[in-house]
């Protein structure tokens, strides 16, 4: 409930925070769309960051990712919404993680709660799709109840899920 949406919250904070001060954190910067204009900056400000790029066709999504890892992005993950992701790996090597069908009630904050269990995946020693995998599970569960903070998954909750799908 409240007390692992806050953990979640926690890490993905601590995350960007490291980022904004110039830190590696494993090399991974968390954006969403609004947030694609400092991209740049953060690839200044980072050692090869992931960078997250929104809703394009898969085609795309390939070609674009060879073009960000082209200009020294260690790691690319793209999001292709209801499809899932791009993750997009160092050594060229690329899958797509699919998403998870639910009945959704409340889309209301489901990038975020993908965010803070993709970096607590990370956080808690995932591979980046694993982690990648992990935040698609919590974004899915959160969609399943009104609300933010009230919808975000427990720890118990999402390795239940991610044991059945």
């Amino acid at each position: 409930g409240d007390k692992d949406a806050k953990k979640l919250a926690a890490v993905l904070t601590r995350y960007r925070e490291a980022l904004l001060q110039g830190k590696s954190c494993r090399s991974v910067a968390l954006m969403n769309e609004e947030e694609e204009a400092i991209a740049r900056d953060l690839f200044l400000l980072t050692n090869k960051p992931v960078m997250y790029v929104c809703n394009v066709d898969d085609a795309s999504a390939v070609e674009a990712a060879k073009k960000i890892a082209a200009m020294g992005v260690k790691n690319v993950i793209i999001t292709l919404g209801k499809r899932g992701c791009l993750v997009y790996e160092e050594n060229g090597n690329y899958g797509f993680v699919d998403s998870f069908k639910v009945d959704a009630v409340d889309t209301t904050g489901a990038g975020d709660a993908f965010n803070g269990g993709f970096a607590h995946g990370l956080d808690l020693g995932l591979p980046l799709a694993e982690a990648v995998r992990y935040g698609s599970a919590v974004g899915a569960l959160s969609v399943t109840k009104i609300g933010t903070a009230p919808a975000m998954p427990t720890s118990e909750e999402i390795d239940a899920f991610l044991a059945t799908h």
